[in-house]
Formats: C-alpha cells, sequence, structure tokens
C-alpha cells in the first residue's frame, strides 16, 4: 500500500512531554515509546523515529515488526529531523510530512520546509489510545 503521509517523531521530545517517569531514564522510555508505536495503526502513515543521545540504545532492545524506521541522530535530533524533511522534499516525495514535536523552534524549522507539525502530547495521546484493548479483544 503507497503511505500517503510521513510523520517524523522527535523522540526525545515526546518521552520528555510529560512528567510520568518517562524522562527519568531516556532508554526505557525510548523503549516503551517505540513498542507503543510499532502497535499504531497507520493505514496510509509511514512513521520515522528519531533517536538522539543514549536512548539510541533503546532501538537495539526492541523488535519493530510494523515497519516503524527508526533513525539515529549523530548529534542533534532536531537537525537530524530537519535534514531528513530536506531530503525527502528534494526527492520529489509526494507524501505530507508531518512532525512530532512540543519544540516550537523545531516545528517553525519543519514548516518553514513545508512540513506540518503534531504535538508531542496529541501523538502520545494516539499512542496510548492505541494501547488500549479493543471491544472484541
Amino acid at each position: 500500500m503507497e503511505r500517503t503521509r510521513l510523520t517524523i517523531v522527535d523522540v526525545a521530545n515526546v518521552v520528555g512531554s510529560r512528567p510520568d517517569g518517562w524522562w527519568r531514564d531516556p532508554v526505557a522510555g525510548t523503549r516503551r515509546l517505540i513498542e507503543l508505536a510499532d502497535r499504531l495503526p497507520r493505514q496510509e502513515e509511514s512513521l520515522v523515529l528519531v533517536l538522539e543521545g543514549e536512548a539510541r540504545r533503546a532501538a537495539a532492545e526492541v523488535d519493530c515488526s510494523c515497519g516503524v524506521r527508526v533513525l539515529h541522530a549523530p548529534g542533534s535530533g532536531d537537525d537530524r529531523i530537519v535534514t531528513l524533511i530536506s531530503e525527502t522534499v528534494c526527492a520529489g516525495d509526494a507524501r505530507q510530512i508531518t512532525v512530532v514535536t512540543a519544540d516550537r523552534l523545531l516545528r517553525l524549522r519543519a514548516e518553514g520546509l513545508g512540513a506540518g507539525a503534531e504535538s508531542a502530547r496529541a501523538f502520545r495521546e494516539r499512542l496510548e489510545a492505541s494501547a488500549q484493548p479493543q471491544a472484541g479483544d
């Protein structure tokens, strides 16, 4: 199936977006986020998770079965996200690009390249809703 949307997630920002303990252990928080994202229904959505720093270790500990793409940022995750948007646009990729972040500056940089934005809170709510048992499960 052709995916018409590309969603790029600022994982460090999403993990640290809610003071529920995820931010105390970036590897465990990132691992949980990856596991939840892997279960997120994505009929027409390609999902890319951008990891930076110590949290990159979490990717080696999780088996993504649904095609979530994990990218490691060699430096700043924000810079890697902006580069990915630029590469996607320059390649003529016509998918709608959305960046998930609570970082205002990253959002502005992404929007300057034609991407949209989804708040870290809204994305976490989508993840948590998808993790809830559905009727008939």
